[in-house]
């Protein structure tokens, strides 16, 4: 489930996992037909003939024409959970939250649990500094899709609620470790907050934490960043608490604890996965029957990779994936951002070329991740999408299906999108010792600006999942690590679990950039799937 819930039906399904089947790459390339005509209300637009580079005058002509249907989101099937549940959220302040947190490892592949982030009581005051003196990019892929050189100074003050669903308290002496980096983590030394500042490469990005304290059930979030000052506070249950809630569950296997804070305009959150039972928490983390619940607590929740899915009251569904890590807890906050209308530009790079071609498919062959939404072509490369809203900071999926297997992309910022030929993909997967995927997953990373220093870290159940690094530079050669001429970065991840452990996981990257600047970002890997991020 890596990234989310395909509906799609093909000949090999994609599973939430974003685990696309095992299966060879053909040797012939996939022949994309000549014509393809789109039926509207007046007249038929031919797919392919669609050459205007001006978007938004070719909006302006056609929107009298083209009626775009919104196709209802898919939800996958649902565990033991009632159909129906209104929710007023009570008038007590809710615990502030956005965080990710990491179990405690020596090893050199770090687990930990992340997703979307919290960030409460944001007051943006900083400054848009421009770096001076910056070296030019090395080449032309980077200096294309980059904004350049824009530089986002980050404070972000982290506090800890404790609380053993009875009282709360403020608590102090904790320690937070990213999961990107074996090096960094900040420490509380009784004052009861920690400050995290860093300059970033954008505006809003999320980093996957854990937080340890002890006596209370280590507890992953992602943290929510972004330009300027802001604080948080993130809830750490009692650990003999969290545990005596799942201790009837034990026997169902490899389980762990999914703790969720609905907004306002959130009515329920659902799982994908099996769990033991939700128990509803109000303002002040005290269990309530009542219906104006604030949180929600999933105990006997199956590791792995989890999708959660946020049904707000204006009918709107929002997807997110987490980690659930075994006798731990995952804490997730739902706040989002609207979206609407998203246009992407598609190229491709082939093996025999250093520019990118056009990538000029079928509307249908473009669409919303874990969604029946299909693409509006707009012309020969580009392509619109209406995401209506998403999670804040979260990076937006969409799934391509022009190849044999379906290739899956996440972007944000930059929405123009190199994606590889299936010759590139095979010889991407050859520096890998197979020209196959099999049960591996590849993350390919376009970077946006020259790149110095990368970090890759893997939280999976048992900390079975296995990462490989390579740097692949514009002289089509890969290497151990980044130079000036780096173009992509490459992370093949296998997973070495046995019996019916979870095989999926998360990837948690930083980016040390030449101008100064971090990247963060959270990625996910299942058997078997190709995703490409676009920063």
């Amino acid at each position: 489930k890596a990234l989310a819930n395909s509906e799609s039906q093909k000949q090999d399904e994609v599973s939430i996992k974003m685990a696309a089947p095992s299966k060879d790459f053909g040797e012939d390339f996939f022949e994309y037909p000549t014509k393809k005509t789109v039926e509207t209300k007046n007249s038929k637009i031919n797919d392919e003939s669609i050459e205007s580079e001006n978007v938004d005058e070719l909006i302006a002509e056609k929107e009298d024409q083209v009626s775009q249907v919104a196709t209802p989101v898919n939800e996958p099937d649902f565990f033991d959970y009632p159909a129906k549940v209104t929710t007023q959220k009570p008038a007590a302040t809710p615990v502030q939250v956005s965080v990710g947190v990491a179990p405690m490892t020596d090893a050199p592949v770090v687990e930990s649990h992340a997703q979307p982030v919290v960030a409460l009581n944001t007051s943006k005051m900083t400054t848009h500094q421009k770096p001076e003196n910056q070296a030019p990019v090395a080449n032309s892929l980077i200096a294309n899709n980059s904004k350049m050189t824009t530089q986002y100074h980050s404070e972000l003050m982290i506090q800890i609620l404790g609380s053993d669903l009875l009282k709360n308290s403020q608590i102090s002496g904790f320690e937070v470790r990213f999961q990107d980096s074996t090096q960094e983590t900040l420490e509380d030394f009784g004052s009861g907050s920690v400050k995290f500042e860093g300059i970033l490469a954008n505006p809003k990005m999320t980093r996957a934490a854990v937080f340890l304290k002890r006596g209370y059930i280590p507890t992953t979030t992602d943290l929510f960043l972004e330009e300027g000052q802001s604080r948080v506070t993130i809830p750490l249950l009692e650990e003999e608490v969290v545990n005596g809630l799942n201790d009837e569950f034990e026997a169902n296997g490899s389980i762990g604890s999914l703790l969720i804070e609905l907004d306002d305009e959130t009515e329920i959150a659902k799982l994908d996965v099996p769990f033991g039972k939700v128990i509803k928490l109000d303002g002040d983390l005290k269990e309530t029957e009542k219906e104006n619940f604030r949180y929600q607590l999933f105990v006997g929740v199956r590791t792995g990779n989890a999708m959660i899915s946020y049904h707000r009251s204006n009918g709107v569904v929002v997807h997110k994936i987490v980690h659930v890590h075994e006798n731990e807890m995952v804490f997730d906050a739902n706040f989002y951002e609207d979206i609407a209308d998203t246009k992407i530009k598609l190229s491709q790079e082939d093996l025999i070329s250093k520019v990118t071609s056009p990538l000029n498919i079928v509307s249908g062959n473009v669409k919303i991740f874990a969604s029946n939404q299909v693409s509006t072509k707009l012309n020969t490369q580009t392509y619109r999408l209406n995401f209506s809203s998403g999670n804040l900071a979260g990076r937006k999926y969409i799934e391509l299906n022009h190849q044999e297997e379906p290739i899956f992309v996440g972007f944000r910022e930059n929405n123009k999108i190199n994606v590889p030929s299936e010759s590139m993909i095979r010889y991407m997967l050859s520096q890998f010792e197979q020209a196959k995927l099999g049960e591996r997953c590849l993350v390919q990373i376009n970077l946006a600006r020259e790149a110095i220093k990368f970090e890759a870290y893997a939280e999976s159940s048992g900390s079975s999942l296995v990462l490989y690094n390579q740097a692949l530079d514009s002289d089509g050669k890969f290497y151990e690590s980044v130079s000036e001429k780096t173009r992509k970065l490459v992370i093949v991840g296998e997973n070495q679990a046995s019996g019916e452990a979870s095989r999926d996981g998360k990837i948690n990257i930083k980016i040390q950039y030449a101008d100064g600047t971090d990247q963060y970002l959270n990625s996910y890997c299942s058997p078997n799937t190709y995703l490409v991020e676009q920063l």
